[in-house]
């Protein structure tokens, strides 16, 4: 499963005496909330593995691939500016297809810019059509022959006739970056670079790390995730010298687009590249980059609810692929109910869970997740002054999520972080 690569190093109490000691006398002593506290922190896995390939990568770069039907595509706007040519996030557009299309409320969708013909530089022969995202676009309101679409996440801005495909929600790439030290290629197969490409209307002749380039190398020898070694021959006595690395972020049928991640020279046309067999990654160990919470040992850690205490729920809602909030004071109210439950209990604790829909990878999902609670318990501790060792965080992504990804409503609902107020 995706998630057994991110929890290498699994740290859980050994007994439950550890957790819920016993005093002496038989009886329960409960642990103070420092210490409880302190016992949560340590059921972290510390791992070296980061987000390779990020949603900008898969939605947001260009991959090159033969003619796709322009059946469906964007045709106008709900703007009263008739002079405005350029579209972004939570603009309303209209596609031509409704109901009778097999549209429904609620689908996804891909908004692309056609490119133009994209040949191998170094053959001269037809690679493909170089294509942009641009946004995703969500239908929110069904018609019998076209429909209504709001913008998500727009990246490039959306014009009128770009087209739009079905959204397949891809996975992102979260491990540990290759880090190839030895002064031999790899015994596997090789290619070349034949395009080098990030902007629809100039190509960059020479690109670097976070950048986009396209080998000969498409889905039959590649997978998306793989790792690719850059290098170059300066003379034929002499062995080639290795000088950069990245990874495959799509894969075509005759083609991928590879994201450079490190290059100390250059990478443009005719640098030539070798896959990294699976058997050359490196296993991730132990280090001090990431927290990850091991998710089983986050959920016996949690604290119960006892007898005679009190809760109070609140609930802020994320919107997709959304980490942080602009405006809190729509929230304002929950937090006056929050200051105000606090202020009538001489002990409390608050307990915060973020989640996410179900679109997107495992490993972003959880990542996102954390993002959200770490946004929340900023402004508790930066606005209502809530001491930071009365707050309690768990990140679960998609993972037991509240509701049950099954429509978009459901989905929307789960992009949230759960605030959940414990005191007597």
């Amino acid at each position: 499963m995706r998630k057994t690569s991110l929890f290498l190093l699994i740290i859980i109490m050994v007994t439950v005496g550890l957790a819920f000691p016993q005093a002496q006398g038989g009886g329960k002593d409960k642990l103070s909330q420092k210490d409880r506290l302190s016992l949560i922190k340590r059921a972290y896995a510390y791992v070296e593995e980061q987000l390779l390939v990020t949603p900008t990568d898969l939605y947001c770069s260009y991959f090159i691939r033969g003619k796709i039907s322009e059946d469906l595509m964007i045709i106008g706007a709900d703007e009263m500016d008739t002079n405005r040519e350029n579209y972004t996030s939570d603009d309303i557009m209209h596609i031509n297809k409704g109901s009778t299309g097999g549209i429904k409320e609620g689908d996804f969708f891909l908004v692309i810019q056609k490119g133009f013909k994209v040949s191998n530089l170094l053959t001269g022969d037809a690679i493909g059509i170089l294509y942009a995202p641009k946004s995703l676009a969500e239908v929110t309101c069904l018609y019998e022959h076209s429909a209504a679409v709001t913008l998500r996440n727009a990246c490039n801005p959306v014009n009128i006739g770009d087209i739009v495909i079905p959204f397949k929600a891809r996975p992102t790439v979260f491990k540990k970056k290759i880090d190839y030290k030895r002064c031999r290629l790899p015994q596997a197969i090789g290619g070349n670079v034949v395009y080098t490409s990030f902007f629809m209307k100039s190509r960059r002749l020479n690109v670097g790390p976070e950048e986009y380039v396209t080998i000969d190398m498409g889905k039959a020898l590649v997978s998306e995730g793989n790792f690719v070694i850059f290098y170059k021959g300066l003379r034929k006595n002499l062995p080639p010298i290795i000088f950069g690395s990245g990874i495959i972020v799509t894969a075509e049928n005759n083609n991928s687009t590879v994201k450079v991640l490190e290059s100390a020279w250059p990478v443009e046309v005719g640098t030539r590249v070798v896959l990294v067999p699976k058997t050359e990654e490196p296993v991730s160990a132990p280090g001090k980059t990431e927290e990850i919470p091991i998710i089983k040992a986050l959920q016996t850690e949690e604290r119960p609810v006892e007898p005679g205490e009190e809760t109070m729920d609140a609930n802020i809602m994320f919107n997709m692929n959304e980490k942080s909030i602009a405006d809190m004071t729509k929230y304002a109210e929950d937090f006056e109910k929050i200051k105000a439950f606090i202020a009538s209990k001489s002990q409390y604790v608050v307990v915060m869970r973020g989640y996410t829909c179900s679109i997107g990878g495992l490993e972003y999902n959880l990542a996102l997740s954390k993002e959200r609670v770490e946004f929340v318990k900023a402004y508790l501790i930066n606005t209502l002054a809530i001491p930071e060792n009365f707050i309690e965080t768990h990140f679960y992504g998609e993972k037991d999520a509240p509701y049950d990804n099954t429509s978009e409503e459901q989905r929307r609902k789960n992009r949230s972080v759960n605030i959940q107020v414990i005191g007597k």
